[in-house]
């Protein structure tokens, strides 16, 4: 691979179209100084309103337009602990559920989702039954391929979702993709389901990689594992496609993301998504 996700954004140059004039940067600083007090007004301190208005300024910057959850709404739960950054050092794909269910309104826990997954040292099929873990700093342990603790794919996920009670009630159903249904459309494919659900309102979990350290394992059946497997969860983009706004749920920070870049990523692990939206079992 020739860049990391963290690195995605690092040569997208500045486009004049959005370098501001000196009137835009003082309409522009008298906005957010108005945000702030506004934020600050409602109980927000300063790491939160700093977060936020960076999260922000990064947003108008790159061109991300109307996103799939309120920012502020997002902000709020996570500072008043309904939602929570990634717990376990291996628990991504848990940690960024939770966070697309709560932009729908359905709150849960990593602990929750645990353990009404299947336990499974194949991803495709549940979850480790280790992957509740802390490497307290011991980074052998990451970057590390089934059969040692690794994570689980989408599929065992929307299965749990769908059967554990979550969602019940709520008119939701969670649904899963992976490299089967992108073999013949690739990139067209997986961008095109990703654009789909953005353009529903419906947040999407997309697995990718943090790092590309190592190499990639390709099954008899076509699935694929690679080390340092992470989760994001994608809830905007610009008005091509060729950039997405992510959160990251190490840390819940807002990232820019080429599409192509992260598609690179996604492929080493099967390409999954994972989504919740209107509709019927």
């Amino acid at each position: 691979m020739e860049s990391s996700i963290s690195e995605t954004v690092a040569n997208i140059g500045p486009r004049k179209a959005l370098n501001p004039s000196r009137r835009g940067f003082l309409f522009a600083g008298a906005t957010f100084s108005a945000t702030a007090m506004v934020l600050a007004s409602r109980g927000w301190n300063f790491t939160y309103i700093n977060s936020y208005l960076e999260a922000l300024g990064r947003s108008l910057k790159y061109g991300i337009g109307e996103t799939v959850f309120s920012r502020g709404k997002f902000y709020e739960d996570l500072m008043k602990g309904h939602v929570r950054m990634q717990i376990y050092d291996l628990s991504c794909e848990l940690a960024s559920t939770c966070h697309m269910l709560s932009m729908l309104g359905i709150y849960t826990t990593e602990d929750l989702l645990f353990e009404s997954l299947p336990k499974n040292v194949d991803p495709q099929l549940g979850v480790h039954h280790s992957l509740k873990i802390y490497l307290n700093g011991d980074k052998s342990r990451l970057g590390k391929l089934p059969p040692d603790p690794y994570g689980v794919y989408p599929e065992p996920i929307a299965t749990a979702l769908n059967n554990n009670g979550i969602l019940a009630g709520s008119g939701l159903v969670a649904k899963s993709c992976d490299y089967r249904d992108f073999e013949k459309s690739g990139f067209e494919g997986w961008s095109g389901q990703i654009n789909d659900c953005l353009s529903n309102n419906s947040p999407v979990v997309c697995w990718g990689r943090s790092r590309n350290d190592g190499g990639v394992v390709k099954n008899a059946d076509g699935s694929s594992y690679a080390p340092f497997e992470h989760t994001y969860t994608i809830v905007g983009r610009n008005f091509d496609g060729s950039l997405y706004l992510a959160i990251d749920p190490s840390n819940c920070r807002e990232l820019i993301l080429t599409s192509s870049g992260l598609y690179k990523m996604a492929v080493d692990v099967g390409m999954g998504l994972l989504t919740v939206e209107e509709g019927d079992l």
